[in-house]
């Protein structure tokens, strides 16, 4: 069997997250001043996380390269950079987050008395967004950049990946077969996924949060 790792990492904060909007694929913002002094902050947390696989020999005895992966959303992308001081970063087009629709850009008091916000609300996020993307289709489009990830790397090797957090449930939701909201995590946090590959695909993953910064 065959051993992949995969660190998926939500952007650092934006001002449109400060405000608590519906920040999808529509907009795209940089990161707020307060986001990228905490992803500076957080660079050495994320410097020794990493620095494990970077030093663990492979099957050959050489070092582990890490592979860097974004949605091509500004948010995603400069935090990569941050955080990992510029390396090569592959634009994944499907990490993009979720598209909202009519929601976009809008805070929950601006949406209050839409009575189609009511009912994505009382569907517990299960409808599809007005004008937007539904959440069965966003699953798989997040789930194909994730196998095309996979596809890329041989034997032993390391992903790193800053997305969303959408993008992030959206994975985690559709490997597992868990819950979508039981995988949401806060910026900068996220999961390290270990993954036994098989001729016919995934046979067997782990996974464990990274960077929670208020355990539950």
């Amino acid at each position: 069997m065959a051993h992949k790792r995969v660190y998926l990492i939500r952007h650092a904060e934006t001002a449109g997250n400060e405000k608590r909007r519906y920040v999808g694929s529509r907009t795209d913002e940089a990161l707020s001043a307060a986001g990228i002094r905490e992803t500076l902050a957080r660079k050495a947390y994320y410097e020794d996380l990493l620095g494990d696989d970077k030093d663990f020999p492979g099957e050959n005895g050489e070092k582990q390269k890490l592979h860097f992966y974004a949605s091509p959303l500004k948010r995603a992308v400069q935090t990569a950079e941050i955080l990992f001081d510029g390396p090569e970063i592959t634009r994944v087009p499907d990490f993009m987050e979720i598209d909202f629709g009519a929601f976009e850009g809008k805070d929950h008091a601006e949406l209050a008395g839409n009575p189609l916000y009511q009912q994505w609300i009382d569907s517990n996020g299960a409808l599809p967004f007005p004008g937007g993307e539904d959440r069965d289709s966003f699953v798989k489009r997040s789930l194909h950049g994730f196998y095309e990830v996979l596809a890329d790397l041989s034997v032993d090797e390391t992903a790193v990946i800053v997305c969303h957090g959408g993008t992030l449930m959206a994975i985690l939701s559709g490997l597992t077969g868990r819950e979508y909201f039981d995988f949401m995590v806060g910026n900068l946090e996220g999961y390290r996924l270990d993954l036994e590959m098989g001729h016919e695909g995934i046979l067997d993953i782990s996974y464990s949060r990274i960077g929670d910064r208020d355990p539950a």
